[in-house]
Protein backbone atom coordinates (compact mmCIF):
# COMPACT_ATOMS: atom_id res chain seq x y z
CA UNK A 1 0.00 0.00 0.00
CA UNK A 2 1.37 3.55 -1.02
CA UNK A 3 2.10 5.60 2.06
CA UNK A 4 0.11 8.57 2.40
CA UNK A 5 1.72 11.91 2.05
CA UNK A 6 2.67 13.58 5.29
CA UNK A 7 0.79 16.61 4.40
CA UNK A 8 -2.35 17.55 2.34
CA UNK A 9 -1.18 18.28 -1.60
CA UNK A 10 1.90 16.59 -1.22
CA UNK A 11 1.49 14.69 -4.39
CA UNK A 12 0.09 17.22 -6.44
CA UNK A 13 2.16 18.11 -9.44
CA UNK A 14 2.92 21.60 -10.51
CA UNK A 15 4.55 23.48 -13.26
CA UNK A 16 7.07 26.51 -13.56
CA UNK A 17 3.88 28.41 -15.33
CA UNK A 18 1.24 27.75 -12.05
CA UNK A 19 4.59 29.11 -9.63
CA UNK A 20 4.98 32.20 -11.48
CA UNK A 21 1.14 32.41 -11.53
CA UNK A 22 0.60 32.26 -8.02
CA UNK A 23 3.19 34.42 -6.84
CA UNK A 24 1.44 37.28 -9.44
CA UNK A 25 -1.76 36.93 -7.40
CA UNK A 26 -0.15 36.92 -4.33
CA UNK A 27 1.41 40.09 -5.41
CA UNK A 28 -1.57 41.54 -6.84
CA UNK A 29 -3.93 40.44 -3.23
CA UNK A 30 -1.17 41.75 -1.32
CA UNK A 31 -1.26 45.26 -2.91
CA UNK A 32 -4.77 45.42 -2.93
CA UNK A 33 -5.32 44.59 0.66
CA UNK A 34 -2.44 44.94 2.45
CA UNK A 35 -0.48 48.40 1.71
CA UNK A 36 -2.93 50.46 3.22
CA UNK A 37 -3.43 49.89 7.01
CA UNK A 38 -4.50 53.36 7.64
CA UNK A 39 -6.34 56.20 5.58
CA UNK A 40 -4.47 58.88 3.99
CA UNK A 41 -1.15 58.84 2.49
CA UNK A 42 1.87 56.06 4.21
CA UNK A 43 4.24 56.65 6.50
CA UNK A 44 7.75 57.70 5.60
CA UNK A 45 8.21 54.58 6.94
CA UNK A 46 5.67 52.56 4.79
CA UNK A 47 6.26 54.74 1.36
CA UNK A 48 10.20 53.84 1.94
CA UNK A 49 9.81 50.19 2.48
CA UNK A 50 7.34 49.86 -0.62
CA UNK A 51 9.42 51.80 -2.83
CA UNK A 52 12.40 49.23 -1.76
CA UNK A 53 10.47 46.18 -1.94
CA UNK A 54 9.09 47.66 -6.15
CA UNK A 55 12.35 47.96 -6.66
CA UNK A 56 13.86 44.68 -5.47
CA UNK A 57 11.62 42.98 -7.54
CA UNK A 58 12.12 44.95 -10.61
CA UNK A 59 15.59 44.31 -10.68
CA UNK A 60 15.03 40.53 -9.40
CA UNK A 61 12.02 38.73 -11.31
CA UNK A 62 13.16 37.69 -15.24
CA UNK A 63 12.39 39.62 -17.79
CA UNK A 64 10.06 36.82 -19.41
CA UNK A 65 7.55 36.98 -16.29
CA UNK A 66 6.14 39.82 -18.20
CA UNK A 67 2.74 40.85 -16.49
CA UNK A 68 4.54 41.15 -13.54
CA UNK A 69 7.03 43.64 -14.95
CA UNK A 70 4.15 45.22 -16.99
CA UNK A 71 2.82 46.14 -12.86
CA UNK A 72 6.32 46.84 -11.84
CA UNK A 73 6.63 49.93 -14.10
CA UNK A 74 3.68 50.75 -13.58
CA UNK A 75 3.77 51.45 -10.40
CA UNK A 76 7.22 52.86 -10.22
CA UNK A 77 6.39 55.33 -12.89
CA UNK A 78 3.57 56.68 -10.52
CA UNK A 79 4.86 55.78 -7.27
CA UNK A 80 4.71 59.50 -5.63
CA UNK A 81 0.86 59.16 -6.17
CA UNK A 82 0.41 55.63 -5.29
CA UNK A 83 1.78 56.11 -1.57
CA UNK A 84 -0.51 58.89 -1.43
CA UNK A 85 -3.63 58.08 -2.29
CA UNK A 86 -5.28 54.13 -2.40
CA UNK A 87 -7.89 55.24 -4.94
CA UNK A 88 -4.89 55.71 -6.97
CA UNK A 89 -3.11 52.73 -6.27
CA UNK A 90 -6.43 50.87 -7.42
CA UNK A 91 -6.63 52.97 -10.60
CA UNK A 92 -3.23 51.08 -11.38
CA UNK A 93 -4.28 47.44 -10.57
CA UNK A 94 -7.19 48.15 -12.84
CA UNK A 95 -5.66 48.16 -15.83
CA UNK A 96 -5.94 45.72 -18.60
CA UNK A 97 -2.85 45.27 -19.15
CA UNK A 98 -1.00 45.07 -15.63
CA UNK A 99 -3.59 42.88 -13.91
CA UNK A 100 -3.39 39.24 -13.72
CA UNK A 101 -4.93 37.64 -16.13
CA UNK A 102 -5.65 34.05 -14.17
CA UNK A 103 -8.49 34.47 -10.60
CA UNK A 104 -7.57 31.76 -8.40
CA UNK A 105 -4.48 30.06 -7.28
CA UNK A 106 -3.30 26.83 -8.53
CA UNK A 107 -4.26 23.56 -7.31
CA UNK A 108 -0.67 22.84 -5.78
CA UNK A 109 -1.10 26.46 -3.27
CA UNK A 110 -4.90 26.28 -2.98
CA UNK A 111 -5.44 22.39 -2.59
CA UNK A 112 -8.71 23.17 -4.91
CA UNK A 113 -10.31 25.72 -2.64
CA UNK A 114 -11.28 28.31 -4.92
CA UNK A 115 -10.31 31.23 -3.21
CA UNK A 116 -6.99 30.06 -1.30
CA UNK A 117 -3.30 30.29 -1.64
CA UNK A 118 -1.95 33.81 -0.56
CA UNK A 119 0.70 32.85 1.50
CA UNK A 120 1.59 29.73 -0.87
CA UNK A 121 1.64 32.24 -3.23
CA UNK A 122 3.79 35.01 -1.75
CA UNK A 123 6.40 32.61 -0.42
CA UNK A 124 6.87 31.65 -4.23
CA UNK A 125 7.55 34.95 -4.88
CA UNK A 126 9.63 35.64 -1.99
CA UNK A 127 11.64 31.96 -3.32
CA UNK A 128 11.94 34.03 -7.27
CA UNK A 129 13.44 37.26 -5.67
CA UNK A 130 16.38 35.63 -3.68
CA UNK A 131 17.04 33.48 -7.02
CA UNK A 132 17.14 36.56 -8.89
CA UNK A 133 19.63 38.40 -6.64
CA UNK A 134 21.93 35.81 -7.07
CA UNK A 135 21.60 35.29 -11.03
CA UNK A 136 21.54 39.06 -11.47
CA UNK A 137 24.70 39.35 -9.43
CA UNK A 138 26.59 36.52 -11.22
CA UNK A 139 25.51 38.10 -14.75
CA UNK A 140 28.73 39.19 -16.87
CA UNK A 141 26.14 41.62 -18.39
CA UNK A 142 25.52 43.49 -14.96
CA UNK A 143 28.52 45.59 -13.57
CA UNK A 144 29.93 45.02 -10.11
CA UNK A 145 28.09 48.39 -9.26
CA UNK A 146 25.09 47.47 -10.15
CA UNK A 147 24.87 44.58 -8.35
CA UNK A 148 22.23 44.02 -5.30
CA UNK A 149 23.38 43.41 -1.75
CA UNK A 150 22.54 39.98 -0.45
CA UNK A 151 21.97 41.83 3.36
CA UNK A 152 20.34 44.74 1.74
CA UNK A 153 17.63 42.19 -0.32
CA UNK A 154 17.18 40.71 2.95
CA UNK A 155 16.54 43.71 4.83
CA UNK A 156 13.87 45.19 2.50
CA UNK A 157 11.91 41.99 2.71
CA UNK A 158 11.87 42.30 6.24
CA UNK A 159 10.55 45.72 5.67
CA UNK A 160 8.26 44.25 3.47
CA UNK A 161 6.90 41.69 6.13
CA UNK A 162 7.05 43.55 8.94
CA UNK A 163 5.33 46.95 7.00
CA UNK A 164 2.64 44.92 5.00
CA UNK A 165 1.83 41.38 5.90
CA UNK A 166 -1.38 41.83 8.13
CA UNK A 167 -0.57 38.12 10.09
CA UNK A 168 0.62 39.49 13.06
CA UNK A 169 1.51 36.35 14.96
CA UNK A 170 3.57 35.66 11.29
CA UNK A 171 5.22 38.43 11.11
CA UNK A 172 6.90 38.11 14.90
CA UNK A 173 7.66 35.06 14.05
CA UNK A 174 9.73 36.00 10.67
CA UNK A 175 11.11 39.18 12.61
CA UNK A 176 12.36 37.21 16.07
CA UNK A 177 14.32 35.12 13.42
CA UNK A 178 15.71 37.49 11.54
CA UNK A 179 16.77 39.89 14.18
CA UNK A 180 18.40 37.25 16.08
CA UNK A 181 20.59 36.46 13.21
CA UNK A 182 18.70 33.11 12.81
CA UNK A 183 20.47 30.64 10.59
CA UNK A 184 23.58 33.08 10.36
CA UNK A 185 22.01 35.38 8.82
CA UNK A 186 24.43 38.37 9.83
CA UNK A 187 27.22 37.07 8.82
CA UNK A 188 26.66 35.26 5.67
CA UNK A 189 24.86 37.77 3.98
CA UNK A 190 26.86 40.71 2.74
CA UNK A 191 26.92 43.49 0.80
CA UNK A 192 29.96 43.76 -0.06
CA UNK A 193 29.25 42.92 -3.89
CA UNK A 194 32.33 44.10 -4.76
CA UNK A 195 34.52 41.24 -3.88
CA UNK A 196 31.75 38.60 -3.42
CA UNK A 197 31.86 35.11 -5.14
CA UNK A 198 29.53 33.59 -6.89
CA UNK A 199 28.97 31.40 -3.99
CA UNK A 200 28.40 34.94 -1.80
CA UNK A 201 25.72 35.56 -4.06
CA UNK A 202 23.86 32.31 -3.60
CA UNK A 203 24.02 32.66 -0.17
CA UNK A 204 20.32 34.58 0.05
CA UNK A 205 18.59 32.03 -1.65
CA UNK A 206 20.33 29.22 0.62
CA UNK A 207 19.22 31.33 3.87
CA UNK A 208 15.51 31.71 2.85
CA UNK A 209 15.32 28.37 1.79
CA UNK A 210 16.32 27.32 5.59
CA UNK A 211 14.55 29.35 7.14
CA UNK A 212 11.28 28.05 5.28
CA UNK A 213 11.98 24.62 6.14
CA UNK A 214 12.35 25.70 9.76
CA UNK A 215 8.88 27.20 9.28
CA UNK A 216 7.66 23.67 8.42
CA UNK A 217 9.04 22.45 11.29
CA UNK A 218 7.75 24.68 13.44
CA UNK A 219 4.65 24.38 12.42
CA UNK A 220 5.04 20.46 12.37
CA UNK A 221 5.61 20.44 16.22
CA UNK A 222 3.11 23.33 16.94
CA UNK A 223 0.17 20.63 15.25
CA UNK A 224 1.16 18.51 17.62
CA UNK A 225 1.16 20.40 20.49
CA UNK A 226 -2.36 21.71 18.99
CA UNK A 227 -4.01 18.05 19.75
CA UNK A 228 -2.06 16.81 22.30
CA UNK A 229 0.05 14.92 19.98
CA UNK A 230 3.62 13.23 21.27
CA UNK A 231 6.31 15.68 19.47
CA UNK A 232 7.40 14.75 16.00
CA UNK A 233 10.42 12.37 15.87
CA UNK A 234 13.69 13.70 14.23
CA UNK A 235 12.31 11.10 11.34
CA UNK A 236 9.05 13.08 10.94
CA UNK A 237 10.90 16.40 10.76
CA UNK A 238 12.70 14.98 8.00
CA UNK A 239 10.09 14.36 6.16
CA UNK A 240 8.68 18.26 6.29
CA UNK A 241 12.20 18.82 4.83
CA UNK A 242 12.55 20.17 1.28
CA UNK A 243 13.39 18.92 -0.97
CA UNK A 244 12.94 15.12 -0.30
CA UNK A 245 15.79 12.69 -0.83
CA UNK A 246 13.26 11.14 -3.06
CA UNK A 247 12.93 14.56 -5.02
CA UNK A 248 16.92 15.29 -5.25
CA UNK A 249 18.99 12.69 -3.97
CA UNK A 250 22.30 14.69 -4.43
CA UNK A 251 21.23 17.36 -2.16
CA UNK A 252 21.18 14.73 0.73
CA UNK A 253 24.76 13.56 2.36
CA UNK A 254 25.11 10.54 3.89
CA UNK A 255 25.30 12.28 7.49
CA UNK A 256 21.80 13.37 7.08
CA UNK A 257 23.50 17.40 6.08
CA UNK A 258 22.55 18.97 2.70
CA UNK A 259 25.10 19.53 -0.04
CA UNK A 260 24.05 23.08 -0.62
CA UNK A 261 25.37 23.69 -4.14
CA UNK A 262 23.13 20.55 -5.30
CA UNK A 263 20.35 22.31 -3.63
CA UNK A 264 21.05 25.86 -5.23
CA UNK A 265 20.93 24.11 -8.74
CA UNK A 266 17.69 22.23 -7.34
CA UNK A 267 15.82 25.89 -6.17
CA UNK A 268 16.92 27.46 -9.19
CA UNK A 269 15.36 24.62 -11.63
CA UNK A 270 12.31 24.82 -9.42
CA UNK A 271 11.64 28.27 -9.71
CA UNK A 272 13.89 30.25 -12.41
CA UNK A 273 13.10 31.38 -16.20
CA UNK A 274 16.55 31.55 -17.94
CA UNK A 275 17.30 34.93 -19.37
CA UNK A 276 19.86 36.93 -20.46
CA UNK A 277 20.40 40.00 -18.79
CA UNK A 278 21.93 43.10 -19.76
CA UNK A 279 21.94 45.58 -17.49
CA UNK A 280 20.81 49.33 -19.70
CA UNK A 281 23.27 52.04 -18.25
CA UNK A 282 20.57 54.51 -19.92
CA UNK A 283 18.68 53.54 -16.90
CA UNK A 284 21.06 52.97 -14.21
CA UNK A 285 19.12 56.06 -12.29
CA UNK A 286 16.02 53.83 -12.16
CA UNK A 287 17.90 50.71 -11.04
CA UNK A 288 18.57 48.93 -14.44
CA UNK A 289 16.49 46.86 -16.73
CA UNK A 290 16.95 43.34 -17.96
CA UNK A 291 16.40 44.07 -21.43
CA UNK A 292 17.17 40.98 -23.68
CA UNK A 293 16.01 37.15 -22.88
CA UNK A 294 16.38 33.71 -24.62
CA UNK A 295 13.30 33.71 -25.94
CA UNK A 296 10.20 35.60 -26.95
CA UNK A 297 7.62 33.87 -25.74
CA UNK A 298 6.22 34.60 -22.01
CA UNK A 299 6.73 31.84 -19.53
CA UNK A 300 4.67 28.59 -20.70
CA UNK A 301 1.30 27.68 -19.52
CA UNK A 302 0.07 23.90 -19.21
CA UNK A 303 2.30 21.05 -18.47
CA UNK A 304 5.35 20.90 -20.98
CA UNK A 305 7.29 22.66 -17.67
CA UNK A 306 5.65 20.10 -14.99
CA UNK A 307 7.73 19.53 -12.23
CA UNK A 308 7.92 16.76 -9.58
CA UNK A 309 10.26 19.20 -7.50
CA UNK A 310 7.51 20.55 -5.40
CA UNK A 311 9.09 23.46 -2.98
CA UNK A 312 6.00 25.58 -1.87
CA UNK A 313 4.01 25.74 1.73
CA UNK A 314 1.18 23.52 1.70
CA UNK A 315 -2.35 24.41 2.53
CA UNK A 316 -4.46 23.35 4.89
CA UNK A 317 -7.53 25.95 4.14
CA UNK A 318 -9.68 27.32 7.29
CA UNK A 319 -11.11 30.20 5.86
CA UNK A 320 -11.27 31.35 2.18
CA UNK A 321 -9.06 34.18 0.98
CA UNK A 322 -12.15 36.08 -1.20
CA UNK A 323 -14.49 36.25 2.14
CA UNK A 324 -11.62 37.86 4.08
CA UNK A 325 -11.20 40.50 1.49
CA UNK A 326 -15.15 41.06 1.21
CA UNK A 327 -14.91 41.39 4.94
CA UNK A 328 -11.84 43.38 5.27
CA UNK A 329 -13.41 45.92 2.65
CA UNK A 330 -16.22 45.83 4.75
CA UNK A 331 -14.59 46.10 7.77
CA UNK A 332 -11.97 49.10 6.22
CA UNK A 333 -15.04 51.35 5.19
CA UNK A 334 -16.78 51.02 8.81
CA UNK A 335 -13.33 51.74 11.01
CA UNK A 336 -11.56 53.84 8.73
CA UNK A 337 -8.07 51.17 8.84
CA UNK A 338 -7.49 47.80 7.58
CA UNK A 339 -7.72 45.02 10.26
CA UNK A 340 -4.82 43.01 11.00
CA UNK A 341 -5.05 39.14 11.80
CA UNK A 342 -3.57 37.56 14.20
CA UNK A 343 -3.01 33.92 13.01
CA UNK A 344 -1.82 32.27 10.10
CA UNK A 345 -4.87 30.39 9.16
CA UNK A 346 -6.71 33.56 9.94
CA UNK A 347 -6.45 34.50 6.29
CA UNK A 348 -5.46 30.99 4.44
CA UNK A 349 -4.61 28.44 6.44
CA UNK A 350 -1.34 26.78 8.04
CA UNK A 351 1.41 26.19 5.11
CA UNK A 352 4.02 23.45 4.72
CA UNK A 353 6.92 22.95 2.59
CA UNK A 354 6.44 19.24 0.60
Amino acid sequence: KKEKPTFPGADIKRTKANIYSDAFLSFDFNLRNEIYMDDGPLSDEAATALRDWINLLYKTMPVSFRGMHRMLRALRDEFDDVVEDEDYLFEILQEKDVRPKKRYWSEACSLGKKMGGYTCGLWQLFHIMAIGVAEWNMSDTVSPSARIGMAYAARTLRSFVEEFFGCEVCQDHFIEAFDSCAHDRCTRLTDDVITASDADFKELSLYLWEFHNSVNVRLLNEKAEHYGRPLPSKEKEEEVRWPSRDECSTCWLDDGSWDKGAVYDFLKAEYWAETDFVHDEEESNQDGLWKKYKTESTLPEGDDLASNNIFSFILIPVSAVGLYAILLRWEKDRLGKQKKYDSPVSRAGNYYYR
